[in-house]
């Protein structure tokens, strides 16, 4: 297959728009034209006239760019577009001239956005290239062979990869790299390189990736089927218990290589066969994928992605002499309180180091509209969606709301899109996961769920229909569009209600003084002993003596007596050890 560029593969697109070419002996390498072949040609088709008419205005927007002049009129006869009678709405006119269909591109100037003359939309099609990856200064090291790479994608990640590959046994390092830098990398290497000055034994065995979410855990495992040569299943996931089982068995035996687990599940299922891998020298790394939400999860909510510290603790006092882990913790966006946090409970007795390389993202293209109803809201993220350049992301904060846009977007016409929330279940998850990788997807509507580490080079355009609770959330959601380094659009369309679910989702409920106390001195006056200093409590118990506790059990007292230890150890008044070993008969937590 020939691949066009410029001028040509523009030319070669008017063609297949006109019936004289049928598009399958060539590719283009930009991506909004390839898009829309790959549109046109597919086979079955899934793209709708209205998904069509939206590609072809992204791809005229482009190559109007591109020579920097008005672009002709296109003559348009494929078949694909007989029926479509809407193109004002996608921002196209067209015009019958005898039997041809002409069309061309209308600037889009909506009202309700202070635009001064700027298109919305023409920035993010233009495609501009604002980061250069594997550029000068960026040479590779010959290890890098290993994961299909000959450079670096930034100075950033070449220094991230040998701090990581350099941490000593027992250490720990976080390192914060800007979205789209390629922080997957490190753990790849260190399951295909392993670390400098480490013997074979210690550069055998597992490498726990901790994932924040399932979706996540998918897209790495593909990722490193990919480029590792692994087999899966490598992503530990709840309701598969048969795939569950295997990767346990290859932990605890030392062969798993790469595994993708959530906090939960490393503190629960898996915790025993890491147990076994590390008393026997196979558990290479605990890697924490997006460390920063130790100190922002694991406060408020899934208390586990604090007591990891615990668990690692466990699991360097379980490994031989000289054969300890090495703890890697990976963040964009890292503030000061996250690194403290991290500090406060991973780096007690161990080489802690710290590595940042962070910048400022020059690739999204920032507009904000004013504050509107929810009625003009979605008039107005409609519209976008009818102009943006594709891939695009809506992104909204409650499930509820992502159901609604998905049905919205569906009665509308389009039909690639997809949606993706906390509530989706793990076959759909994969599924569409890979469709977004494959760019068979033009439209995702998600919530955080879709978001955090999910790679795909080409996101053109991420529209909010809520406000992110947390700048946090909006960086990383942001860091979806442009990950090649090209331009891309970003549009919030905020109403009055988003900032009062933005505020009750960020408040954080952090536990009384008096009541932490309550709780912890009954947690404490149960213990059991093991001497210099080391005690177990039960953090499934009631959490005071009084009328109100004495029938208070279940998962959310226990989250809250676990919350209560975890910040004692963040606070240095107790340090987590894990759970003792051999594991204590009686029953309980």
């Amino acid at each position: 297959m020939v691949e066009l560029d410029g001028h040509d593969a523009f030319k070669a697109l008017a063609r297949l728009l006109e019936c004289a070419d049928d598009g399958t002996a060539w590719r283009a390498k930009s991506p909004s034209v390839e898009r829309l072949r790959i549109a046109l040609t597919e086979l079955p088709q899934h793209a709708s006239a209205l998904d069509l008419a939206v590609l072809l205005r992204q791809a005229i927007n482009h190559e109007r760019t591109r020579r920097g002049t008005a672009v002709p009129v296109i003559p348009v006869s494929h078949a694909r577009f007989s029926d479509f009678r809407h193109w004002n709405k996608v921002g196209l006119r067209m015009t019958i001239a005898g039997d041809a269909r002409l069309v061309s591109i209308e600037p889009w100037h909506p009202e309700w956005l202070s635009v001064e003359g700027n298109e919305v939309d023409a920035f993010a099609a233009s495609e501009t290239i604002r980061r250069e990856f594997n550029a000068a200064g960026c040479e590779g090291d010959p290890f890098l062979a290993s994961v299909r790479r000959t450079s670096y994608r930034s100075r950033g990640q070449r220094a991230a990869v040998r701090a990581a590959l350099s941490t000593p046994a027992g250490g720990s390092l976080v390192v914060a790299l800007p979205t789209g830098e390629g922080k997957s990398m490190i753990f790849q290497l260190i399951q295909t390189v392993g670390f400098v000055g480490a013997d074979q034994q210690e550069n055998q065995g597992t490498t726990l990736v901790i994932v924040p979410t399932v979706a996540l855990g998918v897209n790495h495992e593909q990722e490193a089927v990919e480029v590792c040569g692994l087999a899966k299943p490598l992503a530990f996931q709840g309701g598969n218990d048969a795939q569950n089982a295997i990767i346990a068995e290859r932990i605890a035996a030392g062969t798993q290589g790469l595994c993708f687990a959530s906090p939960e599940a490393a503190c629960g299922r898996l915790r025993d066969p890491l147990r076994r891998a590390a008393e026997a020298g196979l558990l290479r790394a605990l890697v924490i994928d997006e460390a920063h939400l130790v100190d922002q999860w694991g406060t408020g909510f899934r208390t586990e992605f604090q007591e990891l510290s615990g668990l690692r603790r466990e699991l360097l006092g379980a490994a031989p002499s000289g054969q300890a882990m090495r703890t890697i913790m990976l963040s964009a966006t890292l503030t000061d309180s996250s690194l403290e946090t991290l500090r406060a409970l991973f780096g007690a007795e161990s080489d802690f180091e710290s590595l940042a390389a962070v910048q400022l993202r020059p690739e999204p293209d920032y507009w904000i509209a004013p504050v509107a109803s929810e009625a003009a809201r979605i008039d107005q993220v409609m519209e976008a969606l009818h102009h943006a350049p594709r891939p695009a992301v809506l992104y909204v904060t409650e499930v509820a709301a992502a159901n609604a846009w998905h049905a919205r977007l569906a009665a509308a016409g389009f039909r690639r899109i997809s949606k993706l929330h906390g509530k989706t279940a793990r076959a759909e998850r994969e599924e569409i996961v890979g469709e977004w990788r494959a760019g068979a997807i033009d439209i995702v509507v998600g919530t955080s769920a879709f978001g955090l580490g999910i790679d795909y080079a080409y996101a053109r355009s991420i529209i909010h229909a809520c406000i992110p609770e947390t700048l946090d959330r909006f960086y990383q959601e942001v860091g979806r569009g442009g990950r090649d380094g090209r331009a891309a659009l970003s549009l919030i369309v905020p109403t009055a209600k988003d900032f009062t679910i933005a505020k009750k989702i960020n408040a954080q409920q952090v536990i009384s003084i008096d009541r932490g106390f309550e709780r912890w001195s009954t947690l404490f006056a149960r213990k059991i002993r093991f001497g210099e200093g080391r005690f177990a409590v039960r953090i499934d118990g009631r959490p005071g003596a009084g009328e109100r506790d004495i029938d208070m059990f279940g998962e959310t007292n226990t989250d809250w007596n676990l919350r209560t230890v975890a910040l004692m150890a963040r606070a240095g008044l107790v340090r987590l050890l894990g759970s003792p070993y051999p594991r204590i008969a009686e029953e309980g937590d």
